[in-house]
């Protein structure tokens, strides 16, 4: 098409250059910045908004702008996924890599790598730097040439000359603040292009309704295709684990990245850069998905490609721009500068941080004396040389077909080692700079060979969508391209898709770093504490009050990792092969219910183990050591819930055989009915997912010295990868599996400590002494924290909601065939669970046996009172090689099981309750089942990011009960209600669960805050420091809070208790003053226990015959 610049397009465009070099002059000609610090950080006095535009403006390159919307048009639209890599990648910089670098304040972040390993570790980082600029600068200043030299109509080489020298220009004289603050200009470029593009874009096809139809007639929004095969090109899996990798080097481990982050004077000011950055990524992310789709719809019977009417893909969107622009003037010449605007913030942020590498990392070690006012001038000559280079080899760029992939492909070679490299550095103490180096060679060799390879492969264009010229005549060049096409697959690892490169690159790295480490030492190499990613500064404490011989001197042996990771690899085996190689989950029944298929025993197994949860297995016992062993009680508790579960709930639930229990509620009541019990279980599990995983990571970062949040975010990834893969069959599977690793580490762990502390009799002795095993105390007195009553009436109502309304559990019941499997299991899990109690209970006298007379944590040994287990297990056990690891391994086996099988519940009960009205009645199962998988996913990071909340509990015991009571009370009361009263209606039943929802939470909030401020103080059990090797410690009670009204210091235990009575008696008196509901309530929707009250009339109102005999009950 033939269309050339009018002068208003070379005006904006022109312009933009113009003010471009301006700047750098500004900058360069400031005669007050002469520094290399002000050439290569700004001084160290940058904004946070102009750093954070300049970040987004330097992510946002050509390859951005033109090349994913032709690969989007291409391929379709799973880049999108990327909008779900980037905040997972900036939380885990913010919380691990950015304060470690912002501390050290490093001018090249390559210089760690010297400091942490040795000089040839930090060459080889350098290189791999440089490299990576070498081969992404000539595409990124490639693409808008072309697309320049397609609009005017000019030379494309001298138009790569051209900017080039421009670009090279004002970067080499202004330094950083030249980048910065053009970058900010630029960035009005590019967001106004975007933004132009996309509504006059969509408004010439008919609007972003028919866009989003047309793309999903052509196959381009077929984007929930979760299945693990690592050659299919693009998927929800590679983009989600791929991508994040290769954002985490991007983001964390890249020089101009860093660069920018330090140029500010605080962390804060970095971490609300880093914020802003990661909202303008994932806009601009989205935008360019949509770009490419209205491509799509544009061009979908007329693909300009194979009717010869651009010579590239990546040519599309430019010759779109042209299309456009005869309606609309003016619009080539926004489009263009918004294009160079993004290749010149992203060319010159590189030429800016390769001056730095080159000059840290090789002339000034060759040249240390050089005087500082030569430092910029030889930054200058670098930066100059850099441009002429890239100017060269972008002349090449024109034979590389498929930009994206290329890129991403030629930047793993260097993303991959890095990320290990660094990973290596940060987080493992035992890596040494051999293990460093060999590592990095081995990922290199290996990624050029899987690149070059997979390159040609790539250019075979295997998983382009489909594509049309039916509108243009042109079938013949359409059934050519196909027939040339048609070649045999290659060697397998040329096969596997790009985005994995980074995850094979850093795992080459790991594990070749670690076993080189493990058969070397490095002489004379002090590791220093300031180059390791640290524990959270509350940890501190430990570290400078514990003797030599404290458990703290004991960590993770080879040993200990091996069975850690095993029992990890294990779980995600499971879900690997019911994922994959089992018979397919491809329907809603087969992913939830594990198709009606399962056994007694596992599903028995399974709930025991989701049941105990780290809580169980820590925070209990820590519990019992400092209140008392009153818990016992719930024993007793167990078996009054599950006679309640048996009789009233399991029989109704079982009969209608519901994905969701809550469609119940609608079957009983009405739709808000249904709507209010499932909002009221899934904020029940956001609030359990994330204590059951903070617990035991907390547990191992005590052992292993790892960072309390990378532990907690890592585990949460491996849950939330086997429980989307392998729906309920894993999640069983995986729960008897960690049910049995959980029975014999604590059996093992029990039995040593029996042995320290002078066996069972002296438990009983010390508890009774220190006055743990008053448990007979029968007051009724509500206010009083651990009592019989407490435990006995309120333990039973917590836990009948708990098992009786609990989507998790009944879910796995009524996977069973039978009701007689159902009861079976519910025995089992009965016996199992009263055991465990009792169990957990004497764990923690057997911990205070051992700390009777040296209060860990009073004498600062620990800083939390949940890591007092794993204390007593590395001091009992930590000179046996293994144990610990074991120990863990249980401990983690129960976090796993419960977060796994809530993620399970809580997709069904999303997707019954708010997704599927949204879907056709014709949607497929498996694409039922593939939204599952997504709801799986994005529960699991919402969990994950929470964690980050608990490390500021006070208490996550009491706490973790408190809270859930807010949802279990009033669904209890709400369940009841229908099922054993059936004058109560709709009305009574929701308003009902609404005022218990509010005064719950108003009670537990308050008894939170006052608990925080020691109002359960006063229950605390006596402790001593008499026997430590310093006895000067501080132990009394310095906490004065004004006693609170009697409701908020009611025991947590009867909350569940109350909510459902407020529920309950709101529910009665509604009920009475409006009048029952017009229909009838059918027989099979009440518990067998009220059939025998009902009158002949409402017995008939059954609608189908009952599925369980009666008299069974």
């Amino acid at each position: 098409m033939d269309l050339a610049f009018s002068w208003f397009d070379y005006a904006l465009f022109f312009g933009m250059l113009g003010l471009s070099i301006m700047i750098g002059i500004y900058f360069g000609f400031d005669r007050e910045k002469q520094t290399k610090k002000d050439y290569v950080l700004g001084g160290k006095n940058m904004d946070v908004l102009p750093i954070s535009i300049s970040l987004i403006a330097s992510q946002i390159s050509g390859i951005t702008l033109l090349a994913v919307p032709a690969d989007i048009y291409n391929y379709g639209s799973n880049y999108i996924w990327l909008c779900i890599s980037i905040p997972l990648v900036c939380v885990i910089n913010n919380y691990v890599f950015l304060p470690l670098f912002f501390q050290l304040q490093l001018t090249s972040i390559y210089e760690y790598l010297s400091l942490r390993f040795d000089k040839r570790v930090e060459v080889v980082g350098s290189l791999l730097f440089i490299f990576s600029i070498f081969f992404h600068n000539p595409i990124v200043i490639y693409i808008p040439a072309l697309a320049l030299a397609q609009a005017t109509g000019t030379d494309l080489h001298s138009t790569i000359v051209f900017v080039c020298v421009i670009c090279t220009f004002y970067t080499g004289v202004g330094g950083l603040k030249a980048v910065v603050w053009t970058d900010v200009l630029q960035c009005v470029g590019i967001f106004g292009s975007i933004g132009v593009v996309v509504f006059v874009g969509a408004k010439s096809v008919g609007g972003f309704s028919e866009v989003l139809a047309t793309a999903e007639r052509g196959g381009r929004m077929d984007i929930f295709e979760l299945k693990l095969n690592p050659f299919v090109r693009d998927g929800f899996v590679p983009v989600i684990i791929g991508g994040s990798l290769q954002y985490m080097t991007y983001i964390c481990f890249n020089q101009g990245y860093m660069q920018k982050f330090l140029a500010v004077r605080t962390l804060q000011k970095a971490k609300r850069a880093q914020q802003i950055y990661c909202l303008g990524v994932i806009g601009t992310i989205a935008a360019c998905v949509l770009t490419g789709n209205i491509l799509y719809a544009k061009y979908h019977n007329c693909d300009p490609f194979l009717s010869n009417k651009i010579n590239r893909s990546d040519q599309l969107l430019p010759y779109f721009v042209i299309e456009l622009a005869q309606n609309l003037p003016g619009l080539p010449g926004v489009f263009i500068a918004g294009v160079f605007s993004a290749a010149l913030s992203t060319f010159s942020a590189s030429l800016n941080t390769a001056a730095t590498a080159i000059y840290q990392d090789f002339i000034l070690p060759i040249r240390p004396t050089i005087q500082k006012d030569q430092e910029c001038r030889i930054l200058k000559v670098i930066v100059l040389v850099f441009g002429v280079v890239c100017t060269v080899l972008a002349m090449f760029v024109d034979k590389v077909r498929g930009v994206l992939s290329f890129s991403i492909a030629v930047n793993s070679i260097v993303s991959g080692p890095l990320l290990g490299v660094f990973i290596l550095g940060t987080l493992v103490p035992a890596a040494n700079s051999r293990g460093a180096f060999y590592g990095c060679m081995s990922a290199i060799i290996v990624l050029s060979w899987m690149v070059i390879g997979n390159q040609w492969y790539a250019s075979q264009d295997f998983f382009v969508k489909p594509i049309s010229t039916s509108d243009c005549n042109l079938s013949l060049i359409v059934e050519e391209r196909i027939q040339t096409s048609a070649v045999d697959p290659p060697f397998f690892l040329y096969r596997i898709s790009f985005w994995y490169n980074t995850l094979i690159g850093s795992a080459v790295v790991v594990i070749v770093g670690l076993v080189t480490s493990f058969f070397t030492i490095d002489k004379g190499k002090t590791l220093h504490a300031s180059l390791l990613q640290k524990l959270p500064k509350r940890a501190k404490k430990m570290e400078v009050t514990t003797p030599a011989s404290s458990s703290y001197g004991h960590q993770f042996t080879w040993t200990d990792y091996t069975f850690f990771g095993g029992m990890l690899a294990m779980s995600t085996i499971i879900g690997i092969y019911f994922g994959f190689f089992g018979k397919k989950q491809n329907t809603a029944s087969e992913y939830l219910m594990g198709g009606k298929r399962m056994h007694a025993i596992p599903i028995a197994a399974s709930q025991v183990a989701c049941q105990i949860s780290a809580t169980t297995l820590l925070a209990v016992p820590a519990d019992i050591y400092k209140f008392g062993a009153n818990y016992m009680w719930l024993s007793v508790s167990t078996l009054l819930v599950s006679i309640a579960v048996y009789k009233i709930y399991l029989p109704v639930f079982y009969n209608l055989q519901l994905t969701s229990i809550y469609e119940y509620l609608q079957m009983r009541f009405d739709r808000k009915m249904r709507i209010l019990s499932s909002f009221l279980t899934i904020v029940s599990m956001l609030v359990f997912c994330p204590v059951a995983i903070y617990i035991p990571s907390l547990a191992f970062a005590q052992v292993s010295g790892v960072n309390v949040m990378l532990v907690a975010s890592v585990t949460s990834i491996i849950c939330v990868f086997y429980t989307t893969v392998g729906g309920l069959k894993a999640v069983v599977w995986t729960d008897t599996f960690q049910f049995v690793v959980m029975v014999i580490t604590f059996s093992i762990v029990f039995v040593m400590g029996l042995s320290s502390v002078g066996g069972f009799a002296s438990v009983v002795d010390r508890s009774i002494a220190g006055r743990r095993f008053e448990v007979l105390d029968f007051s009724f007195d509500p206010t009083l924290r651990d009592s019989f009553s407490a435990l006995i009436i309120g333990g039973t109502a917590q836990w009948i909601a708990f098992t009786g309304t609990n989507q998790a559990v009944l879910q796995k019941y009524l996977s069973v065939p039978t009701f007689k499997d159902a009861r079976s299991a519910l025995v089992i899990y009965t016996i199992c669970i009263s055991i465990i109690h009792v169990f957990a209970v004497f764990m923690g006298l057997l911990v205070y046996a051992k700390y009777w007379n040296c209060d860990p944590l009073a004498s600062n040994q620990i800083s939390r009172i949940e890591q007092l287990l794993p204390h007593f297990v590395m001091e009992v056990a930590g000179s046996l090689p293994g144990l610990p690891g074991v120990f863990i391994a249980g401990v983690f086996s129960a976090g796993l099981s419960s977060l796994s099988a809530c993620l399970n519940a809580i997709s069904g009960v999303i997707y019954e309750d708010f997704v599927s009205h949204f879907l056709s009645k014709s949607t497929s199962q498996q694409r039922i089942s593939n939204v599952l998988k997504v709801i799986v996913a994005g529960m699991g990071i919402v969990c994950t990011l929470l964690v980050f909340i608990l490390d500021n509990v006070k208490g996550i015991f009491p706490f973790y009960i408190g809270l859930m009571a807010v949802a279990t009370g009033p669904l209890l009361g709400i369940f009841t209600m229908g099922l054993l009263v059936p004058f109560v209606n709709s009305k009574g039943a929701f308003y009902g669960g609404i005022f218990s929802m509010i005064v719950i939470g108003w009670i537990a909030l308050q008894n939170q805050w006052y608990q925080s401020h020691g109002l359960n103080d006063e229950f605390l059990k006596p402790i001593s420091t008499d026997g430590c090797y310093n006895s000067s410690f501080d132990i009394s009670n310095t906490s004065q809070v004004e006693r609170p009204i009697f409701l908020y210091r009611i025991s947590f235990w009867f909350y569940a208790l109350i909510g459902a009575v407020v529920s309950m008696a709101c529910g009665f008196v509604i009920s009475c003053f409006t009048g029952h509901d017009k229909a009838p309530v059918p027989k099979k929707l009440l518990s067998p226990i009220v059939h025998g009250f009902l009158s002949r009339a409402s017995s008939k109102d059954s609608v189908e015959p009952e599925k369980i005999p009666l008299n069974s009950f």
